[in-house]
């Protein structure tokens, strides 16, 4: 893209991880949506896109059309009245707006509002965060204490996953790792939901992992894209407290052999990763060893791999 002249200049010969639209824009006022049937170029003065799916030929909510008639009446162009179309097209209930943006495109700055509270706006010029390098910030933090997004967070099923990277932020990874673990092996009834945050957090640890060390690339192999095959590789803490998670709960599994045998395939992708073949080629043919016990993906991938290791 830093090559383009144009925002769609060279984008046909990517390929996309899964089937979304997404809006891409310049700050020369070109645009386009991509989507599973191609590419809609901007016609006029604006262009609209929405999450919403196409039901017999029509949006299957009335969003995008909310935005497309405030565009169309208005003659303003302004931080205020863009702030109006978020507001008016913003989502509650069990589906809700998370944040927003409003990007100024030829100044380089970001807007964000967070949880459709558009009286709060935390600022990003882009060109000063660049120069920051590789780093991950919680969006929360930016904006003052809200009722309703704690309320929400609170309640998300994946508010433990984060409360743990919270500690992991405070007292670090590898020893808030074993106090997980052994609160997890305390069985208490109460601790249900522990172990499927702790498997969520071995998956988040490599995601950043391989983020961090690929320039920003997305975690190809997670999707079998070709590239995500194509692994060079390097040491990172994270990836070894990833696999002692993953260690802890694939020994603990005895029901559900399926997703044993996943984790048995992502400690075969974490030893690949960090150089250790012989590792790797273990789990990777542990996992796949029994079709019938292994999930589609995982056969998929698990053969992929064992195809690049040494016989």
């Amino acid at each position: 893209m830093q090559k383009c002249k144009r925002s769609y200049g060279s984008i046909e010969k990517y390929d996309y991880a899964i089937s979304a639209k997404a809006l891409l824009a310049d700050k020369e006022g070109n645009s386009i949506v991509i989507t599973p049937g191609g590419i809609i170029e901007k016609k006029g003065d604006f262009q609209v896109n929405s999450n919403c799916n196409m039901i017999n030929g029509k949006l299957s909510c009335r969003r995008p059309d909310i935005a497309n008639e405030m565009l169309a009446a208005s003659k303003e162009n302004n931080i205020g009245f863009l702030k109006t179309i978020l507001d008016k097209t913003h989502q509650e209930g069990e589906l809700n707006t998370l944040y927003s943006t409003i990007c100024d495109l030829k100044k380089g700055i970001i807007y964000v509002y967070l949880f459709h509270d558009y009286n709060t706006v935390y600022k990003i010029d882009l060109k000063s965060e660049l120069k920051k390098g590789y780093h991950i910030e919680n969006l929360a933090d930016h904006f003052p204490a809200s009722f309703a997004y704690e309320h929400f967070s609170k309640n998300h099923s994946l508010y433990l996953k984060e409360s743990i990277f919270q500690e992991m932020m405070n007292k670090g990874i590898e020893t808030t790792v074993d106090r997980y673990i052994a609160e997890s092996e305390k069985s208490d009834p109460k601790n249900k939901n522990l172990d499927p945050a702790l498997l969520e957090v071995a998956l988040q640890l490599i995601k950043y992992s391989w983020n961090e060390h690929n320039n920003g690339a997305m975690w190809d192999y997670w999707f079998s894209k070709p590239n995500g095959y194509d692994i060079k590789p390097y040491k990172d803490t994270r990836l070894t407290s990833a696999e002692n998670l993953l260690k802890y709960l694939s020994a603990k599994e005895e029901k559900d052999l399926k997703l044993r045998n996943f984790m048995y395939e992502i400690s075969g992708f974490i030893n690949f990763t960090q150089g250790d073949t012989d590792k790797a080629k273990y789990f990777y043919e542990k996992s796949i060893s029994n079709s019938d016990e292994a999930y589609p993906i995982t056969l998929l991938r698990g053969k992929e791999m064992l195809s690049r290791l040494p016989k």
